[in-house]
C-alpha cells in the first residue's frame, strides 16, 4: 500500500515538474520574442529615420560648387562630357550625376537596409514591410528619374514636372503620387506600427484625488 502511494506521489511530482518546466520554457520564449521584436523595432525605425534624412540630402535642389565640379570631372574622366555640347543638356548631365554621386556615398546604408527588409516583414507584417520598402526603393526611383532628367528636352511639361518632383525635395507635398508624399506616409505607417512597441502606452492611471 505504501509502495503504491509512493509511486503515485512520484508520478505527481514528475507531472508537476513537467508542467512547471513547460511554463518556464514558454515564459522564457515569450520574453525572448518580445526582446527580439523590441530590438528590431528600434533598429527598423532608426534606419527609417536615417533613410528619410539621407533622401532629403540626396534630393536637395541645392548643389555646391564642389559637387558640380566633381561631377563634371567624373563625366570628363569617363568620356561622357566630350559627347555633350555646351547647351542645357551638358548642364543637366552634370546635375544628374550629382544625384548619382550622392547616392553612391550612402551605398553601405542602402545595402544594409535592403538586407533588413525580410526581418521587417517577419516581425511587423506586410504593412510595415511595404512602408520600409518605400523608403529603400526611393533611392532607385531617384536614380531612374535623374537619368530621365539628364535626357529630358522639356517638351513634355507633365513628364518634366514628375521628374523634378521625384529628384528634388522642395517641401511637404499633398500630391499622393509624389515621392515626398509617399516617403512621409511610409514614416507615419512605421511610427504607428513600431512606436507602441518601443514606447508602450503607460498603464499608470494616475493618482486618484481625495475628497
Amino acid at each position: 500500500m505504501l509502495y503504491g502511494i509512493g509511486t503515485v506521489a512520484s508520478a505527481l511530482a514528475i507531472l508537476t515538474a513537467g508542467i512547471f518546466g513547460r511554463k518556464l520554457l514558454s515564459d522564457f520564449t515569450a520574453t525572448k520574442q518580445a526582446e527580439n521584436q523590441l530590438l528590431h523595432a528600434e533598429k527598423t525605425l532608426a534606419t527609417a529615420y536615417q533613410l528619410r534624412d539621407v533622401l532629403a540630402s540626396v534630393r536637395s535642389p541645392m548643389s555646391t560648387a564642389k559637387e558640380l565640379s566633381d561631377s563634371e570631372e567624373e563625366l570628363r574622366a569617363n568620356g561622357t562630357l566630350e559627347t555633350l555640347g555646351a547647351d542645357g543638356r551638358r548642364k543637366r548631365f552634370v546635375q544628374a550625376n550629382v544625384f548619382f554621386m550622392r547616392i553612391r556615398r550612402w551605398a553601405g546604408l542602402i545595402e544594409q537596409a535592403y538586407g533588413s527588409m525580410p526581418y521587417t516583414r517577419a516581425y511587423f507584417g506586410e504593412d510595415g514591410y511595404l512602408a520600409f520598402r518605400e523608403l529603400v526603393s526611393a533611392f532607385n526611383a531617384v536614380r531612374i528619374f535623374a537619368d530621365a532628367y539628364a535626357n529630358n528636352n522639356g517638351n513634355d511639361i507633365a513628364g518634366s514636372q514628375r521628374i523634378e518632383d521625384t529628384i528634388w525635395e522642395t517641401g511637404p507635398s499633398e500630391d499622393p503620387n509624389s515621392l515626398t508624399f509617399k516617403l512621409d506616409s511610409a514614416i507615419k505607417t512605421l511610427e504607428l506600427r513600431l512606436l507602441p512597441i518601443i514606447r508602450p502606452p503607460s498603464t499608470d492611471k494616475g493618482e486618484v484625488s481625495g475628497a
